[in-house]
């Protein structure tokens, strides 16, 4: 795992938006995996509300942590993990 803020992504830039992985990877420890098949597997919280995005830039496949997407103008969810695993400590 990496931690978001040792690395600069150009290549992981939301293109036009032009916000980083790192901006919207939040929590403890907030690290993040690229895998070999291009998807990204987060331990951390991902929070790309509010962006005003018509599709998600990446294609996320396990995020350990809370995945929130709303108040964009998304058509799909293509791009959204194939796991979310919350943990609820009682």
């Amino acid at each position: 795992m990496r931690a978001f803020g040792d690395i600069v992504l150009n290549e992981l830039k939301l293109g036009p938006y032009g916000i980083r992985l790192e901006e919207v990877i939040h929590g403890s420890p907030g690290t993040f995996i690229e895998n070999k098949d291009g998807t990204i597997d987060v331990h951390g919280h991902v929070d790309i509300s509010h962006k005003e995005l018509k599709h998600i830039p990446w294609q996320f496949r396990r995020v350990m942590g809370n995945f929130i997407c709303n108040d964009n103008f998304l058509k799909t969810l293509q791009g959204c993990p194939e796991n979310v695993i919350v943990v609820v400590i009682p």
